[in-house]
């Protein structure tokens, strides 16, 4: 296998085995790698939910409450930008379409075994391609003739928390690609490029905002040796909406009207990554220079893993990494062997793979990794009377600099608190919750744990006393009301 851009290299064999991925780091900085590919390479004819090629998911397609049709075709679709250079495509693609009869959907998820934007995966940016083909029968919506929703959805814990759909919705008065930011057509932004009728090669870029909405741009048809500017997207949602999700799932709509016939489509080879270069790999035309590590060569063999590549310093030095997850922080990753580049910095190398093992990373020595942060002291929670103030701390260690960011209530980032510490002045009911801090540096970030806020309102009088006259031997009863943190305790006293 022949790499080039400093992508990673995914290398599937023997199905007893797992897939292995070759993921590179260069110096101190990781390679992004690809996280997820499903080229729909089953047997043409097969139903598609409950079968699935590929890999990075969870499992096999689910029907989630599916009706219409979800088949593997025995083509493919393919696409070549204007310098020759063509997509990487394997086998045949994924047909979908709504049920023909009724305005009944066809709508299969796929789980991830990883999740973007949630988990302590904000602050990092997610690459998605596509091809697809929108087809089928036209109906008689105003200024769009496939007025029926198709689409390409990303979710997040189950459907009904629609994060990010790229495509075209229902009622769309265009046709034409868009993103529909939480599934929604009032939300949809910027379509470009014709939908149906043609074959489009989709790529959307989201950079996941720590403490923030999220930002995502959409390019049709870009050229795949150089990575798109982000003021070149067609369409761009900014910071508007949380755009994390955990599985994909792939929309046609049922027949609903002679407006909105039913939907159908042809997707193939939906790849995501963590770069540009992870999810268009291509062939032909002229190749980018390499720059820095390089695998020309990756193989498995009698239970070891052999791979060779050039862009080393001459004679230094390098690791071999490994980890079972590849969401991992790379500081964590054990070094399995030290090897030495030879005058010409090439490498070449066979160790064994461990059990569990599924990822591997190149790094050269001489330059530390950064260490991710860890908390050395967690904030402890307190219980403070109202007015008084309220001290949380957190001590972490790890490569400086550390930036703090604190939370209340788990999701609500305070403004202005960066530091070590958090400082209440003057406690109020308002006050009262849970604090969290985020930490993080250049090898990744970490949460503490949460510590309470508890704020006790000191006792007052809503209700005093009255004075009695009463005849003697007769019964006086006082009475107070008081409000206060419970419980309350009581002591009458009689001033002679």
């Amino acid at each position: 296998m022949t790499m080039n851009r400093n992508r990673a290299a995914i290398l599937s064999w023997n199905a007893a085995w797992p897939t292995l991925a070759i993921v590179l780091l260069l110096c101190n900085n990781t390679r992004a790698a690809i996280l997820a590919h499903e080229p729909f390479t089953n047997a043409p004819g097969t139903a598609l939910i409950g079968s699935g090629a590929g890999f990075g998911f969870n499992g096999v397609w689910q029907s989630n409450s599916s009706q219409g049709t979800a088949t593997n075709t025995g083509y493919g679709l393919s696409y070549t930008d204007g310098a020759s250079h063509t997509l990487v495509t394997t086998g045949g693609a994924g047909f979908f379409q709504g049920l023909t009869t009724a305005n009944n959907n066809m709508q299969p998820i796929r789980l991830f075994n990883f999740s973007r934007g949630t988990n302590g995966t904000d602050g990092v940016t997610t690459w998605i391609s596509f091809l697809v083909a929108r087809q089928g029968p036209t109906g008689t919506l105003s200024g769009n003739a496939y007025g029926r929703g198709a689409n390409v959805p990303h979710d997040l814990n189950s459907g009904a928390l629609q994060k990010l759909a790229i495509g075209n919705g229902s009622g769309a008065t265009s046709n034409t690609v868009a993103l529909i930011p939480q599934g929604s057509g009032a939300n949809i932004k910027g379509a470009t490029n014709i939908f149906g009728g043609v074959t489009n090669f989709v790529v959307v870029r989201i950079d996941h905002v720590s403490g923030g909405n999220d930002v995502a741009y959409l390019f049709v048809n870009p050229s795949l040796g150089v990575e798109p500017l982000t003021s070149t997207a067609g369409a761009v949602s900014s910071n508007s909406f949380d755009f994390s999700f955990d599985r994909l799932r792939v929309f046609a709509g049922g027949n609903s009207s002679a407006a909105q016939p039913y939907a159908e489509m042809v997707v193939d080879e939906y790849r995501i990554g963590e770069s540009y270069v992870d999810v268009t790999p291509y062939v032909n035309g002229p190749q980018p220079p390499v720059a820095g590590l390089l695998i020309t060569n990756i193989q498995v063999a009698s239970g070891n893993v052999i791979l060779s590549g050039t862009g080393g310093t001459s004679s230094g030095t390098y690791h071999l990494l490994a980890s079972s997850n590849l969401s991992t922080a790379s500081t964590n990753w054990p070094a399995l062997a030290t090897n030495t580049f030879d005058a010409s910095g090439n490498f070449a190398l066979t160790n064994p793979v461990g059990v569990g093992e599924r990822y591997y990373r190149i790094r050269i020595a001489g330059v530390a990794a950064p260490i991710g942060p860890s908390i050395v002291s967690q904030p402890v929670s307190l219980t403070v009377t109202q007015g008084q103030a309220a001290a949380f701390n957190v001590s972490a260690s790890g490569t400086a600099p550390l930036s703090y960011q604190w939370y209340f209530n788990t999701n609500t980032a305070l403004s202005g608190q960066t530091a070590t510490n958090l400082n209440i002045a003057s406690a109020q009911a308002t006050n009262a919750g849970a604090y969290s801090v985020r930490v993080s540096n250049g090898g990744g970030n970490i949460t503490s744990t949460q510590a309470i806020l508890t704020v006790l309102q000191p006792p007052s009088i809503t209700t005093q006393p009255q004075s009695q006259s009463v005849i003697a031997g007769s019964n006086a009863t006082f009475t107070v009301v008081a409000s206060g943190t419970a419980p309350l305790s009581y002591q009458w006293y009689f001033a002679s």
